[in-house]
């Protein structure tokens, strides 16, 4: 859990592709482990986990009056499986939230 805020939410949400501009925290849900035996173990648990935080939203942190989405630079391969993202919410979005759209016709150009 990091401090987030101050400076970084003085952007307007829309001025760049990070749309998390009135966070005062940050989570990474990390784990680690050496032995690729126990991948299924270690990865289970912090999916679980993970889900279960955000039970309340589908699995995942959805743009809110609680939570702003997730921060693009902590890609997650997960946001885009339906075992573990049952939010209706599209990776994209939860990534660039309202963003989104403008982002895709910036690229389409």
């Amino acid at each position: 859990m990091a401090s987030y805020g101050a400076r970084i939410n003085s952007v307007h949400p829309q001025a760049t592709a990070v749309a998390q501009r009135d966070s005062v925290l940050k989570l990474l849900f990390e784990n680690f482990w050496s032995d690729p035996a126990d991948d299924d173990y270690h990865l289970g648990w912090i999916r679980e986990f993970y889900r279960d935080v955000y039970v309340r939203t589908g699995g995942v942190p959805v743009h809110d009056e609680l939570t702003d989405g997730c921060y693009v630079n902590y890609p997650d391969v997960d946001l885009n499986d339906g075992r573990w993202n049952s939010s209706g919410v599209e990776w994209a979005e939860l990534y660039y939230g309202a963003n989104y759209p403008r982002l895709r016709e910036i690229k389409r150009r």
